[in-house]
């Protein structure tokens, strides 16, 4: 990926400018409840691999039909479309207000496994319709035990594969975010990462030491049955610091929702996104420190995390708009780093590979 652009390059073709706006601006700078006209240019991605682009016709329970330029209808079944692909197209669908819509969208998001979708729907069903909240937490619970679920698997998968820094940082996220169930089994898990290691002494095998003495504690130990050390607690300063940073984020956030062009929005999310950096950077730096542990680090820096990834995709789609696929890219490549796992990063670089041919 080029680090600058060129002083000259090729601009998208406008279909395909099109096409992507429509499939990707559409959940992501679209607001709650945002609704795109039947008939308007999209695209689904076929679980094969395929892109399929055109104007769509209809949607039903069982197809979604397309009128493809030069070649006519096309009919796809619901079964051969990715899930997130098909979430996108119906969750623009959704009329505005429409809160029960939402949470039949949610309840869909859950049976097809996409647990962030569904935590998504139930909340925007809870904001736009109070008397709904109910059902919609109930739903909101769900999805978090399926989001919980899907980290402690991916966890559990590079502990087995040894790749022991990754595991290390998903069991502290399960424990911070999805502590039920997930917490126990997590911290067994790394206390058998640091056995693995050489951090802790091996667990003593069943039954006791064999009959024979316990070793005496390494010097400077606490003594058998001492409570553990107090967990360490950032000063007054430091707190209101971090929180000062969050409540600047969430501003200009939700400036850049309100902006009314898209280089305003572009602006305030960039700015937005020099915030996160730097609140990032700060918590890493209280961790290598000792200032925080593993736990409060991972819990502390979620939240900037998620709003990190969420102005990189926002920005990414308005350069995609403005013909700029160079820079779409960088920070598409801003979102993956942030959060590899991305579902729409994934598809909207999985679109641009596929829309466009390599520059050379």
């Amino acid at each position: 990926m080029p680090s600058s652009l060129p002083a000259s390059r090729p601009s998208l073709p406008g279909r395909a400018a099109v096409l992507i706006v429509a499939v990707f601006a559409a959940g992501l700078l679209a607001g709650p409840g945002a609704i795109v006209a039947r008939g308007a240019d999209e695209a689904v991605i076929l679980k094969s691999g395929e892109v399929v682009a055109g104007t769509v016709v209809s949607v039903s329970d069982t197809a979604v039909e397309f009128d493809l330029a030069g070649v006519g209808r096309r009919s796809i079944p619901i079964a051969d479309i990715k899930a997130g692909s098909l979430y996108t197209l119906r969750s623009t669908r959704i009329a505005d207000g429409d809160a029960q819509a939402r949470l039949a969208l949610g309840r869909w998001c859950l049976a097809q496994e996409l647990g962030y979708f569904a935590q998504r729907e139930f909340e925007q069903a809870a904001r736009i319709d109070p008397t709904v909240a109910a059902e919609a937490n109930d739903g909101l619970a769900k999805a978090r035990l399926l989001r919980g679920r899907e980290f402690y698997a991916r966890a559990v998968e590079a502990m087995q594969a040894q790749r022991y820094d990754e595991a290390r940082r998903l069991f502290d996220l399960v424990i911070a975010q999805y502590p039920d169930p997930f917490a126990g089994p997590a911290r067994a898990a790394l206390d058998f990462i640091d056995r693995q290691r050489g951090i802790a002494p091996p667990a003593p095998l069943p039954g006791g030491n064999g009959g024979a003495p316990p070793a005496a504690p390494p010097a400077g130990a606490p003594p058998p049955g001492a409570p553990p050390p107090p967990a360490k607690v950032l000063d007054a300063a430091s707190q209101a610091r971090l929180e000062a940073a969050g409540q600047q984020v969430r501003h200009l956030t939700q400036a850049g929702y309100l902006a009314g062009t898209d280089s305003r929005a572009k602006r305030h999310w960039a700015e937005a996104t020099e915030v996160v950096n730097q609140a990032l950077a700060t918590l890493d730096a209280w961790r290598q420190r000792g200032r925080i542990d593993e736990a409060a680090w991972a819990q502390l820096r979620a939240p900037f995390v998620e709003a990190g990834t969420d102005h990189a995709l926002q920005i990414a789609v308005i350069e995609l708009r403005q013909h700029d696929e160079y820079s779409a890219q960088k920070w598409l490549a801003r979102a993956l780093i942030l959060d590899p796992d991305n579902e729409r990063a994934q598809e909207l670089r999985l679109f641009i590979v596929t829309e466009f041919r390599p520059r050379h």
